[in-house]
């Protein structure tokens, strides 16, 4: 489910996610008319900010990649087992967010429509769509600028 924030802050968005039965709520923000930002939130049993927060460097489309392509049934996380420490982290935490389950080998990829890939390119984090079985990426690609794991900085 998608709102639009349009005028409402947080709280207005806080109280319309909980009006459409949501628990969870991931806000991008923009930053110089671009996706900068994207803060995620835990709704019940009450309003809590969830880490990572993730600043980007940037985000190609669908359109960008391949088009126009949707994942129906199954996704799962896939990461590869050598990932290093943080990459590690941010796709535990996405996928504990998310509620899917991450893999490290290709036969537990099998029956799903989508795999949400964690690589890391030139020392950067790279999440991004697949479609299995080919591994035809479908988007969007966020490469990640930092990673802020808590309120103190």
């Amino acid at each position: 489910m998608r709102i639009n924030r349009g005028k409402l802050n947080l709280k207005g968005v806080v109280e319309e996610a909980l009006a459409f039965g949501a628990d969870r709520l991931m806000v991008l923000e923009r930053w110089k008319g671009a996706p900068g930002k994207i803060e995620l939130y835990v709704l019940k049993p009450s309003v809590e900010r969830y880490f990572p927060m993730i600043y980007l460097s940037s985000v190609r489309i669908q359109d960008e990649l391949h088009g126009r392509a949707s994942i129906r049934n199954k996704l799962v996380a896939t990461i590869p087992g050598d990932a290093p420490i943080e990459l590690r982290r941010l796709s535990e935490a996405l996928a504990s967010f998310l509620r899917i389950p991450l893999v490290t080998t290709e036969h537990e990829v099998k029956g799903v429509s989508g795999r949400l890939v964690f690589e890391e390119e030139e020392s950067s984090p790279i999440v991004t769509f697949e479609r299995p079985p080919d591994g035809t990426e479908i988007g969007p690609r966020l490469i990640i600028k930092d990673l802020i794991w808590t309120d103190k900085r």
